[in-house]
């Protein structure tokens, strides 16, 4: 669980790189830092991207509200001034690798138009993840979906 510290340096690290998020697309989540810390529940896993002792990024998994879909989501944001080193890159193959073992039958990820950052990261063909068509929707709002595919498949799930 993010304790309470943690949670200030993730709110002050995305209030830093509001224009960086809001440019590539996304929107900057307004939630005051003390509900943050209650949203984040036993479905929600967020690690911090660190550069020496500074925070840098964090990226998360969130698990579907429906246990038997057994799907996450994952999300990531890094600081505007630490792109293009392969923080990014290494970060999320991390984390694909080490979520291989919760059995999941999905990992995910949306993006949204306009974050060309993100879109080059899940194209990379080291992510192992494969764009998918997004279905609904008006054509400028659709996301782009992108779905892991493990390096190796045992037991019909991730």
């Amino acid at each position: 669980m993010t304790t309470a510290e943690d949670d200030t340096q993730y709110w002050n690290l995305q209030q830093r790189n509001v224009r960086h998020i809001e440019a590539n697309g996304d929107v900057v989540d307004e939630t005051p830092v003390d509900t943050t810390i209650r949203r984040l529940s036993k479905n929600r896993t967020r690690f911090s991207i660190m550069l020496g002792d500074e925070l840098i990024g964090m990226i998360e998994y969130r698990l579907g509200d429906d246990p038997a879909s057994r799907e996450a989501e994952i999300g990531i944001l890094l600081s505007e001034d630490q792109t293009r080193h392969g923080y990014a890159l290494a970060s999320l193959n991390a984390l694909t690798s080490a979520m291989e073992s919760l059995g999941l039958s999905r990992i995910f990820a949306e993006v949204v138009p306009g974050n060309e950052a993100s879109l080059r990261l899940f194209r990379r063909p080291e992510t192992n993840f494969v764009e998918s068509p997004y279905l609904g929707g008006e054509p400028n709002d659709q996301v782009h979906v992108f779905t892991y595919m493990p390096r190796s498949l045992s037991g019909g799930g991730i």
